[in-house]
C-alpha cells in the first residue's frame, strides 16, 4: 500500500476521534434525552462543546483537500518522500490540533494549523512532480 494511503487510513480514525470528542462534549452539556428528539431547537453549546464543534468543523475544512491530494498522488504515481512527509505532517498536526483547540490555546493552535497546511502544500508540490 502506498504510504499516503496508510496515512489516509489513520486519518479516518482521527475523523472518528474528532467526531467522538465533539459528540461527547455536547452530550455532557445537554444529556442523552435531546438526542432522541428531532433537535429542531438545539441549545447553544457551552464553552467546551462549542470548542469541540469548531475543532471538528475545522478538521472538515482541510480533510477533503487531504483526501483529494492522496488520490491524485497515488493514482497519478507521484508518491515520493515529499508527499509521504507532507501526509504525515498533516496528520500529526491535525492530531495535535484537537487538544490545542479544546484547551483553548490560541497562538500555538494557529501555528499547528499552519503546519498542517505546510503538509498539504508539500503533497501538492509532490503531486505536480516538483
Amino acid at each position: 500500500m502506498a504510504p499516503e494511503l496508510n496515512v489516509l487510513l489513520w486519518s479516518a480514525l482521527l475523523a472518528f476521534i474528532y467526531l467522538g470528542v465533539h459528540g461527547h462534549l455536547l452530550r455532557r452539556q445537554i444529556g442523552f434525552a435531546p438526542e432522541n428528539e428531532s433537535r429542531d431547537h438545539d441549545p447553544k453549546p457551552d464553552l467546551m462543546a462549542g470548542r469541540g464543534i469548531r475543532a471538528f468543523r475545522n478538521f472538515l475544512e482541510t480533510y477533503p483537500v487531504f483526501i483529494a491530494l492522496v488520490v491524485v498522488v497515488v493514482l497519478g504515481g507521484r508518491s515520493s518522500a515529499l508527499t509521504e512527509w507532507g501526509a504525515w505532517i498533516w496528520l500529526i498536526a491535525r492530531i495535535a490540533y484537537l487538544p490545542a483547540y479544546i484547551a483553548g490555546i490560541g497562538r500555538p493552535r494557529s501555528a499547528i494549523w499552519m503546519i498542517s497546511l505546510i503538509g498539504l502544500a508539500m503533497m501538492f508540490l509532490g503531486a505536480l512532480g516538483l
